[in-house]
């Protein structure tokens, strides 16, 4: 039994009790007294530091000195926090009478003991959650709860059993039973004791108030041995119970008393007078600066200008540190702007940028995040950049029911590598189209293939062309009328002239109306019809992230 070894510890005794501790400040809740105490052990003197209004309970306390306790008759969680005076309601546990209060081993959550129903409640610090489970009870009551340091849960259930449960789902792992003939009698606080390594209960039993010993093995699993029972009948309903894990216990007894018990010598050492005490918690000592660091996602983000950005603020904290955290910007250049939340809690908020009129660069900025107390900074950086769509060539020729092609690069500045959408517009009787109709903008430059084709002749400006040549004889007929009037021998020699050449021209006019029409340029060639060339222009666009450029025209030549 681990009890024996302490016989071995008698002759260091003066040792041991020179280092029991007696400068001790601890925060208390006074069930009659509905409110918050703080307890100097070494003078005595007892100070109330906040009225509650109702009866409290458990209590427990983080490094940074934020108190967290229960409220049974109104079930409730709630927080203080002595260096602002502010208190708050965390959670609500209706019917649920919660009493007892453990932090989990990372100190994300805080567990509660719902006597009332036998279930535990969970409190996410960081996302400000609670919730009930399992979905039935683990005991008819239940109330003591502890941790050990790998992270094994035990309770005290139903009064008179301690039980391991699986911390995730509340499944009773292991039991031990405490006083087998009765079942009203058994524990009420519990906690893990890291001198002796084993967990320690008041005991409150119609045989005699007193302690109890659970011995524990550091194994995995680990072993639950025989309870030992120790100060029966001296200690006068305690509740309450803490460790200093140096041989020290310190005991909430009969609503009166702050006890410190030995260990190595199984005596009280000391009682101070404490009115309406119930649980107790070691106020921290200095919290150490810088318990909270904060981290920017991602480092860089490139973009076009008149953008909106989201960055990832992540602030985490140490020891179950908790406060309302303060956000600012600083560094970004105007008319950009930067937007946060204002405050903020422990876990991830966002950070809004708004690009407005920046000029192609690389522009850093920084966050600041602070407690009131310390400052963080985190710092990121924009990359303003942008893209170019030219053409190969601004003019095609390309025959009816043929195609035309045109050469389109995408070009980006300062690192702009978002997709570029290609568009164009063309008249009716006409396609456009591009492979690939997308590229990704690179400084050297990403090519795409502009379509062009033909099916019929559009509307479009016609050139000149034979029609001048048709209007030549009929304005040479129309002249020999004019002049009919003359001599008659005159008239003959005029009018077989004025004959000849009509036929000259009618003759250069048909030549002229049955020519060949060829394609030139970049067009695939083909034969028209027509001997009136027909031009039309193809607009090209380029977008990426809602911004749009002109690439330019195609003059598309019909023959």
């Amino acid at each position: 039994m681990k009890r024996l070894r302490w016989a071995g510890l008698l002759v260091l005794l003066p040792i041991i009790l020179g280092s029991i501790s007696t400068a001790q400040m601890f925060y208390v809740t006074s069930e009659p007294g509905q409110q918050l105490d703080l307890v100097d052990f070494s003078s005595g003197t007892v100070t109330d530091i906040y009225d509650i209004g109702s009866k409290p309970d458990s209590v427990i306390v983080n490094a940074q000195g934020q108190i967290f306790y229960t409220v049974t008759p109104l079930g409730t969680l709630q927080k203080f926090d002595p260096n602002t005076g502010q208190n708050s309601v965390l959670a609500t546990f209706p019917s649920g009478y919660p009493r007892d209060l453990v932090f989990d081993p990372q100190g994300n959550n805080i567990l509660v003991s719902l006597y009332a129903i036998g279930k535990l409640g969970r409190y996410n610090l960081a996302s400000g959650t609670a919730t009930i489970f399992p979905s039935t009870s683990i005991g008819v009551t239940l109330d003591g709860l502890a941790y050990d340091p790998a992270g094994n849960l035990f309770a005290v259930v139903s009064r008179n059993t301690v039980c391991q449960l699986d911390p995730a789902t509340g499944a009773i792992l292991q039991t031990v039973v405490l006083e087998p003939r009765f079942s009203v009698n058994g524990g009420d606080g519990m906690v893990y004791d890291p001198f002796t390594k084993n967990l320690w209960l008041t005991h409150v039993s119609t045989l005699g108030n007193g302690l109890i010993e659970i011995p524990l093995t550091e194994s995995t699993p680990p072993v639950l041995g025989t309870p030992i029972f120790l100060q029966t009948g001296s200690l006068n309903t305690p509740d309450g119970i803490i460790s200093d894990g140096q041989g020290n216990l310190f005991i909430g007894e009969a609503l009166q008393h702050l006890t410190q018990y030995n260990i190595p010598t199984n005596s009280v050492v000391s009682r101070v007078l404490s009115p309406g005490i119930d649980d107790l918690a070691f106020v921290p000592t200095s919290a150490p600066p810088g318990q909270f660091s904060i981290a920017i996602t991602p480092a860089t983000i490139t973009t076009l200008d008149n953008q909106t950005l989201t960055y990832a603020l992540n602030i985490t904290t140490t020891n179950n540190y908790a406060p309302t955290f303060q956000i600012s910007c600083n560094g970004l250049p105007a008319p950009a702007v930067c937007t946060t939340a204002g405050s903020s809690g422990v876990g991830q908020t966002q950070i809004q940028v708004q690009t407005q009129s920046l000029a192609v660069g690389t522009y850093s900025f920084s966050v600041s995040v602070t407690d009131g107390v310390t400052t963080e900074n985190a710092s990121t950086q924009i990359k303003i950049g942008d893209f170019i769509a030219t053409l190969s060539s601004a003019s095609v020729t390309v025959g009816v029911g043929k195609s035309g092609t045109v050469g389109v690069n995408v070009s980006s500045d300062n690192g702009f590598s978002d997709p570029v959408t290609l568009s164009c517009s063309s008249p009716s009787g006409t396609t456009c189209s591009f492979s690939p109709a997308s590229v990704i903008a690179s400084s050297a430059g990403t090519s795409s293939s502009l379509t062009i084709a033909v099916a019929s002749r559009p509307t479009g400006s016609a050139q000149p062309g034979g029609s001048v040549a048709f209007i030549v004889p009929w304005g040479i007929l129309t002249f020999g009328m004019l002049i009919s009037d003359i001599g008659h021998r005159s008239r003959r020699r005029l009018g077989l002239g004025c004959l000849v050449l009509l036929c000259i021209a009618l003759t250069v006019s048909c030549g002229s109306g049955s020519a060949n029409s060829t394609t030139a340029g970049g067009g695939s060639g083909g034969t028209g019809a027509s001997s009136n060339p027909t031009t039309f222009t193809v607009a090209v666009q380029a977008t990426s992230d809602n911004v749009m450029q002109d690439a330019g025209k195609v003059t598309v030549t019909v023959p």
